[in-house]
């Protein structure tokens, strides 16, 4: 993926788990619209925590970010994406929530 490409070259690893992958396309995906929503949801949530996590500089050289499923009975910012790091892991997590639509 793009993240995959842009993240790299900085020596960080993503793994979508499948947890990851279903929650994604649940928040996300509309047959009417294609691939497009599912690109928005991951720039709007993923895209946008790891970039604050290398701005903040709690994603390093080195460290795997783990995308899976976080149940949750409604999404919120700080639902989005899981803060706790170690020292080559970072579990990032995707709301498990039906998209309203």
């Amino acid at each position: 993926t793009g993240v995959r490409k842009r993240l790299s070259p900085m020596g960080v690893r993503i793994v979508l788990e499948p947890s990851g992958a279903q929650a994604v396309l649940a928040n996300s995906y509309d047959p009417s619209f294609g691939a497009r929503p599912v690109e928005r949801y991951l720039e709007s949530t993923v895209v946008t925590k790891l970039s604050r996590m290398l701005i903040e500089g709690t994603l390093a050289s080195g460290m795997t970010v783990h995308i899976e499923a976080m149940p949750t009975s409604e999404p919120t910012d700080d639902a989005l994406l899981d803060d706790s790091l170690s020292s080559s892991v970072d579990d990032c997590n995707v709301p498990v929530t039906k998209k309203q639509r």
